[in-house]
């Protein structure tokens, strides 16, 4: 049986994933176990996440968020010297997520458009959770890359939380209904 390719990702009102100098700071105040990631992290076996976004996890006096993961960096260049274990760089994103999808693993789409946009095209993500936050960013980097060609889905749920967020699921048109949603 195959695995799920889901992506989840939260964007402000106004649609972007990051600010204009590619900071996230702005999502902190919404960061909370009512939205459920620790249940979510709990069934991913891969996360699949750009370069950009492996660099700011890096840089966060933090632990390693997805401990115990494995974890593919899209990259054409070396990782840092001594990534965590279980990450490593990835060039053929299509590729590393249809061999896990085979495999049966939950595939997490952390971002950002880089590795969503060559998925999306090829037909690779089975669900959307999409986390809209309330905040407008004013400018920042878009979610969907400009000119995206139109993809239709459908709803799956609505779900509204106490700290304003919204999760909306969505998967794509014509799928079974069977996602984590």
């Amino acid at each position: 049986m195959g695995g799920q390719v889901i992506l989840m990702i939260a964007t402000s009102l106004d649609g972007y994933i990051a600010d204009s100098a590619g900071g996230v700071a702005w999502l902190e105040p919404f960061d909370s176990e009512e939205v459920g990631m620790a249940a979510f992290l709990a069934v991913v076996d891969v996360v699949v996440l750009g370069r950009r976004t492996y660099d700011q996890l890096r840089a966060m006096d933090e632990p390693w968020p997805y401990a115990g993961k494995r974890v593919e960096v899209l990259t054409r260049r070396p990782l840092d010297d001594s990534p965590p274990p279980g990450v490593r760089a990835t060039g053929d994103v299509q590729a590393t997520v249809r061999q896990a999808r085979q495999a049966g693993r939950t595939v997490w789409i952390c971002g950002g458009r880089s590795v969503i946009a060559p998925l999306l095209a090829a037909g690779l993500i089975d669900e959307v959770e999409l986390y809209t936050v309330p905040v407008i960013l004013g400018r920042g980097i878009p979610l969907w890359e400009p000119g995206a060609q139109r993809y239709r889905w459908n709803l799956l749920s609505v779900e509204g939380f106490r700290n304003g967020l919204v999760r909306s699921c969505y998967q794509p048109r014509n799928e079974e209904q069977t996602g984590f949603c």
